[in-house]
């Protein structure tokens, strides 16, 4: 009986540890299954990576690779990098041997090693049993992507339009120039460059015609500067250039240079246009010591030398301060200036010497400002050209002027002309010609009577558009006289073509009379050019008797002037007409 038991014992225990048995054979063929499984699994990853992923030595030699990589079996792992890299990866590997991972960008040679490309590097070290035996190298090329950051990042700091720096490098390069004065006490210039006029042609000729005489002018500075002097366009017409180590006489020639190389005509699209530059200067440290005051000094400077006149430079001291702040209270209040009856006229008579009567008048603007008093033209037209309020001023002259003319027709005097002064920008308007014929017509007096007075630079900024218009003009009978002849911008080569009746003598010329080597000789060629085209001249300024006759000796009798009456009101030019 006990034997019985026992053997049934055993039987259960057997079938006990067969079951175990079988389990656990079941567990480690599932187990090994599964461990081919992952095999096969992280082979397919490994060796159908779209990126190559490397198993090297400690020495840094390919141990395998999976197919993306296969350009680089057999290869030492240094030699397909840039030598400049190389240090950085050997220091990541020891990093590895030392448990580490990391990533870095690495620069790789191509085939022919021209051709560059950018691989983000991530090392992962083998460990076995505590051990390091190698590492794997997981590398994604992201020479695509480092391209387009590198577009991102030129775009972020370069002009669209230009390709010189924009305000976001300017302003980096300002600091970085602050930056380093202060360590070595150096000085630098800061130059505010504006275009002047470039707003009328962009508005008138189109943007396309506007981007390409910017892209002109930056080549054209670009040219005269060294390649470390930072060149920037900051704003839509505004440049600026920072200087180091100059002193303000080389800071002025410098200037002089830039004034020159802009001269020279821009010829965009068979349009030619002559343009000038108005530059403030800003010293660091006496115009500031941060970059928000040097730019801020430099554009007021900048506009101190716009009031100077086309071509023109001021370096900012304090009491340019106290003159925008002036400047910007009269932008402020122009705008209300016509509505508010603060701008009225004074005729300044022209007279023929020979024959001793008035032939007429020339309109000229004065503003009586409520709390400045009398603002010189000199002063306000500049910034009325700056803001474009000069096209609803002169709309304004020449109406309030016409209908004067027509009022002193009606009391006798038939015969006056009126002379009546142009800005470059009322000219460029599309629509300029017809305001003058229709202001014309409205008022109703006769349009060779009107005497258009246009400077120099009118005559210069669009050749063929501006011939177009002067013929328009002068068919419709409109007299037309040229400003201020020999100060601006004029070429004799397109004077003749030109259907022009006067040419101006300028008050600069009439004042060497008799002052200077030169001055009776400047009146004598001007007067005899006149001639020569076929065209009157009149000489304004005249205060002298010495004046007047060296002026009648070489046969100029048309004279204005304070030798003859000063600007006067409507009442006290009738009074001048009947002292005749």
């Amino acid at each position: 009986m006990q034997n019985k038991d026992l053997t049934e014992t055993l039987k259960v225990f057997n079938n006990q540890l067969e079951q175990k048995v079988s389990k656990r054979t079941a567990d480690l063929i599932k187990k090994s299954n599964d461990l081919v499984k992952n095999q096969e699994r992280f082979k397919s990853l490994y060796e159908y990576h779209p990126d190559p992923i490397l198993t090297i030595d400690s020495n840094g030699t390919v141990l395998n690779i999976n197919q993306s990589g296969s350009m680089l079996l057999g290869k030492d792992c240094f030699s397909i990098f840039l030598d400049e890299d190389k240090p950085e990866l050997e220091a990541a590997l020891k990093m590895g041997k030392r448990c580490s991972s990391s990533a870095l960008q690495l620069r790789v040679k191509n085939n022919n090693e021209k051709d560059i490309h950018f691989w983000y590097v991530t090392i992962v070290p083998i460990m076995i049993e505590g051990q390091t035996f190698g590492s794997y190298i997981m590398v994604k090329d992201i020479t695509r992507m480092k391209k387009q950051q590198d577009e991102i990042n030129y775009l972020a700091f370069h002009d669209t339009v230009t390709g010189i720096g924009n305000r976001i490098f300017f302003q980096q390069e300002l600091d970085r120039s602050i930056e380093r004065v202060q360590k070595t006490q150096d000085k630098f210039g800061l130059l505010y460059i504006d275009l002047n006029r470039f707003k009328t042609i962009n508005d008138t000729l189109g943007h396309a015609i506007g981007d390409s005489v910017l892209k002109e002018v930056a080549k054209r500075f670009r040219t005269c500067l060294s390649p470390a002097i930072p060149l920037a366009r900051i704003g839509g017409d505004e440049f600026a250039i920072i200087v180091h180590n100059k002193t303000e006489q080389q800071l002025l020639d410098l200037c002089g240079i830039l004034f020159r190389i802009t001269e020279e005509p821009f010829v965009i699209n068979q349009h030619s246009f002559y343009l000038s530059l108005s530059i403030g200067i800003a010293l660091y440290p006496f115009g500031g010591t941060n970059a928000t005051t040097l730019l801020q000094h430099a554009d007021i400077a900048m506009y101190s030398a716009k009031e100077e006149g086309s071509n023109a430079v001021c370096i900012y001291d304090e009491t340019l301060s106290l003159k925008i702040t002036r400047r910007l209270q009269l932008e402020q209040d122009l705008p209300n200036a016509i509505e508010n009856n603060e701008l009225f006229l004074l005729y300044q008579p022209q007279v023929d010497s020979k024959a001793g009567k008035v032939i007429g008048a020339e309109a000229l603007i004065r503003w009586q400002h409520p709390e400045l008093g009398l603002i010189s033209p000199f002063e306000f037209i500049p910034i009325a050209e700056e803001t474009s309020q000069i096209i609803t001023i002169g709309k304004w002259t020449l109406q309030q002027a016409c209908s004067q003319l027509k009022e002193w027709h009606s009391a006798g005097y038939t015969n006056l002309k009126m002379g009546i002064n142009l800005s470059a920008i009322e000219f460029e308007q599309k629509d300029f010609v017809q305001t003058i014929i229709s202001t014309i017509e409205e008022i109703r007096v006769p349009a060779n009577l009107i005497d258009l007075e246009l400077t120099e630079r009118i005559a210069m900024v669009d050749e063929k558009e501006t011939l177009l218009k002067l013929k328009a003009l002068k068919s419709y009978g409109v007299h037309l006289s040229i400003d201020d002849f020999g100060t601006g911008y004029s070429s004799l080569a397109y004077l003749p073509l030109y259907p022009i009746d006067t040419l101006k003598i300028p008050r600069e010329f009439v004042n060497r009379i008799g002052t200077s080597n030169d001055g009776d000789e400047i009146i004598q060629t001007i007067i005899s050019l006149a001639h020569t085209l076929n065209m009157k001249v009149i000489a304004e300024g005249v205060e002298t008797k010495k004046q007047l006759t060296v002026l009648q000796q070489n046969a100029c009798y048309l004279i204005q002037g304070y030798y003859y009456s000063k600007p006067v009101n409507e009442d006290e030019f009738l009074k001048f007409l009947s002292r005749e």
